[in-house]
């Protein structure tokens, strides 16, 4: 969104005494920067730092290679940048720790053979310290296994077990090592508590952190189960409660109702970052493929089952994610208008009456509908610095994937990228403006 400089001298006055940013460094970024109790709001409110959007551009790609005698990738659960533009990639299924060059090309595996120390039976996590070691997350086996540089097992460190979070192993600057557990696994699911435990570099336990407290709950609708506890599922297109954590130790904390994201500091200050946005339209047959799944998934627990709340909302929520990367910098994933993919790309299915459930009572034609995993929208973000200064908008290529969450240093990012048949690669990617 565009403001003239008469819209930002009114808002500026609205604000009462509040800072205007201009064209820094010959970019034009234009926001209002006020007070509001212990928080510092940043908001931006025209253009941003570099200038225009950027574009991920492949410098790299990872595919099977005759020096990697693990022969390939089958499912990517995690992967961490190295220090020289390389990467270390989880294997969940073979499973297998491998580390690549910038280039892609295969350098060695962390791999001990089963009934000797250091084998791990399902990885989910990996962190490099910054003398080399390389920690890798089995919550199978309940252990941290700790590698030389050179793929030497060192040690191991106690971990929770059972815990299987998509959230990365996080390190930060100084070597300390944050992982996903539960304070009361012993507890009903849903009484759980869940946070970070934080490992010192020589693999002490020195904290426990928990999750953020966000006083939000998200929209959904409850499906009554025989004899069990009932079910919740989530309304699609409903703001939900995020947050990250910065390698500095910033907490990012984000509900998705507005376009604000909290930045927590160590020191307990607040930086509150806001952007100018406008919502995007919900098409009505993206809503109905939507309402489809849901009342199948449903009618699936209980045959009588029938949509009682709130509906789909017809306008999108202004982002549907967020994460920091390497240098503290958040990354905002933006909702954007879905398109149909494969087959109902160029057909009347996805685009008329014949997207509606209620036209047909045919299973097969049933069957012929766009599902939820034909909808696809197009991978854009933006880009903040932790206090607040805008960067500016990054769109990805088709297949870019965001779990396992991409892992971003300076302009390279290295993330993982699935063809037509879901057959994963893993790309290197520079920000190009």
């Amino acid at each position: 969104m565009n403001m003239t400089k008469t819209k930002l001298t009114a808002l500026v006055t609205l604000l009462g005494a509040a800072a205007l940013f201009a064209g820094c460094s010959g970019s034009d970024w234009e926001a209002v920067s006020y007070e509001s109790g212990d928080t510092t709001v940043m908001r931006t409110v025209a253009g941003s730092a570099w200038g225009g959007p950027a574009t991920l551009v492949e410098r790299a790609r990872i595919t099977a290679d005759p020096a990697d005698t693990v022969d390939g990738l089958i499912s990517v659960t995690a992967l961490t940048s190295g220090p020289n533009g390389d990467v270390y990639v989880v294997d969940g299924e073979r499973p297998a720790v491998r580390l690549y060059d910038r280039d892609g090309r295969h350098v060695r595996a962390f791999v001990t053979p089963r009934g000797e120390p250091g084998h791990y039976s399902q990885p989910n996590g990996v962190a490099v310290l910054s003398d080399g070691r390389v920690v890798i997350r089995d919550p199978r086996r309940s252990q941290l296994v700790v590698y030389s540089p050179r793929g030497t097992y060192l040690e191991r460190w106690p971990h929770q077990p059972g815990v299987y979070s998509p959230i990365p192993l996080i390190s930060d600057a100084e070597d300390r090592l944050y992982t996903r557990i539960v304070f009361n696994p012993t507890e009903p699911r849903e009484e759980w508590r869940e946070g970070l435990m934080r490992y010192g570099s020589d693999g002490s336990i020195e904290d426990t952190i928990p999750d953020p407290e966000v006083d939000y709950v998200s929209p959904s609708l409850e499906v009554e189960v025989p004899g069990g506890d009932p079910v919740e599922f989530p309304i699609p297109l409903t703001p939900r409660a995020y947050w990250t954590r910065t390698p500095a130790g910033d907490v990012v904390t984000a509900i998705s109702d507005r376009y604000a994201l909290d930045v927590l500091r160590p020191d307990g200050s607040i930086v509150r970052i806001e952007r100018e946005y406008a919502l995007v339209p919900a098409s009505r047959e993206e809503r109905s493929t939507l309402y489809r799944n849901v009342d199948k998934q449903a009618r699936q627990i209980d045959y009588r089952w029938t949509w009682r709340g709130p509906i789909i909302p017809e306008e999108k929520p202004p982002f549907k994610g967020l994460f920091a990367d390497a240098d503290g910098r958040i990354w905002v994933q933006l909702h954007q208008a879905a398109e149909l993919t494969g087959e109902f790309a160029a057909s009347e299915a996805g685009s008329g009456a014949a997207a509606d459930p209620d036209t047909t009572a045919d299973p097969e034609a049933e069957d012929r509908l766009p599902t939820v995993r034909d909808w696809r929208e197009p991978i854009v973000f933006d880009v903040f610095e932790p206090d607040g200064r805008y960067l500016g908008q990054v769109s990805a290529p088709p297949g870019f994937r965001t779990q396992p969450l991409p892992s971003i240093q300076g302009n390279g990012v290295w993330a993982a990228v699935s063809d037509r048949g879901g057959v994963p690669d893993v790309v290197r990617f520079e920000i190009e403006r």
